[in-house]
């Protein structure tokens, strides 16, 4: 096996990977399509969106693995950045350099691997998209043509990715170990602890601002009948084709999280009141009248969800209001919806 060389530009190539605030990220709509895209259109089992780091390659998006990230050692994008052409393996077991990867003797066993490098607007390749196959096969000019495509969407993606001020500053406050750590490692979301610190931030710049601030849970029902029903995994696959709904029916610059087993939340920025509503209101009811797949029993299965809209309007609502008081009322009010029937709606709007 050949372990694959470090660009001439390496220091300044992680320097600009750093800058960008990608690696240990929740997963987001824009990559997953472009990954869902890639997979179809060329019938593969694994596409990513593979970001290399000083000692790994990182899935920011990832369909058909296991695991989020592999070492750069073993890595074929950490050949496929070393230029700036699609880097494309017909059949690793006929390539010396591969031969003997333990990718390729052994999981997800390997044969056929093309990569676009997805370029810095400096120049410097930051990683790949990346499709993958267990067989050997070739693409045509036309086909490697249409991966490109795909891939400089993704550059797209990541050149207009807007972060709010507040998901920047946490991730400015999170080294890589830590923002794992506050990651769901079922959902790729971030956890109770990472969004309570958001929400504690957004509240903050509420106030600096005179702006408003809406926080939107739902609250799965019944779980428990729901672990009775199937097993853990798949009440997470049901969760994670729940969580997919949502990205892509929410604005980028939203910011989606898990508080308990059965509580996902959104924090909204901009939002207050009646306006709350109107935005939530479509998407809820889109998710309460939909059957979420289960891929593991080919079936279809109905979840129910209760939503609460906690909201402030900082420049009419100046009455003293902690972030403990406002964590208080999105716990009360999620609580208070657990004895109502699915599709109820609870707001309590301080505006």
């Amino acid at each position: 096996m050949q372990a694959p060389a470090l660009p001439a530009d390496e220091p300044a190539r992680l320097a600009a990977l750093r800058e960008f605030l990608l690696l240990d990220t929740p997963d987001e709509a824009a990559f997953d399509r472009a990954t869902r895209l890639a997979q179809a259109l060329f019938d593969v089992p694994i596409a990513l969106v593979s970001l290399v780091d000083e000692n790994r390659q990182w899935f920011k998006s990832c369909i058909g693995l296991p695991v989020r990230e592999t070492g750069r050692d073993i890595s074929f994008c950490g050949h496929a950045i070393l230029g700036d052409a699609t880097f494309v393996i017909g059949n690793a077991l006929d390539d010396a350099r591969f031969a003997d990867n333990p990718l390729v003797t052994g999981p997800p066993h390997i044969r056929f691997y093309a990569g676009f490098p997805l370029k810095h607007p400096k120049g410097y390749n930051l990683g790949t998209l990346c499709i993958i196959d267990r067989r050997p096969r070739q693409l045509s000019t036309a086909q490697i043509g249409l991966l490109e495509d795909i891939g400089h969407v993704v550059e797209e993606a990541m050149y207009t990715r807007q972060l709010h001020h507040s998901q920047r500053q946490l991730l400015e406050e999170l080294d890589y170990a830590r923002r794992e750590t506050q990651l769901d490692k079922v959902l790729r979301i971030w956890n109770r602890s990472a969004m309570t610190r958001h929400v504690e931030l957004e509240l903050e710049h509420c106030r600096q601002t005179d702006g408003r601030l809406c926080v939107a849970t739902l609250l799965l029902k019944p779980y428990q009948q729901l672990l009775a029903q199937y097993d853990a995994d798949e009440v997470n696959e049901l969760l994670a084709s729940l969580v997919g709904m949502l990205r892509r029916g929410l604005p980028q610059t939203a910011v989606l999280g898990r508080l308990d087993d059965d509580v996902l939340a959104v924090c909204w920025s901009g939002l207050a009141g009646e306006a709350a509503e109107r935005q939530a209101g479509p998407l809820f009811r889109q998710l309460c009248a939909v059957s979420l797949r289960l891929p593991s029993r080919n079936e279809a299965a109905q979840v129910d969800l209760t939503l609460t809209l906690i909201s402030l309007d900082a420049a009419s609502y100046r009455e003293s209001f902690s972030f403990a008081d406002f964590l208080s009322a999105i716990d009360e009010c999620t609580a208070g919806t657990r004895n109502l029937p699915a599709g109820s709606v609870e707001c309590m709007h301080f505006v």
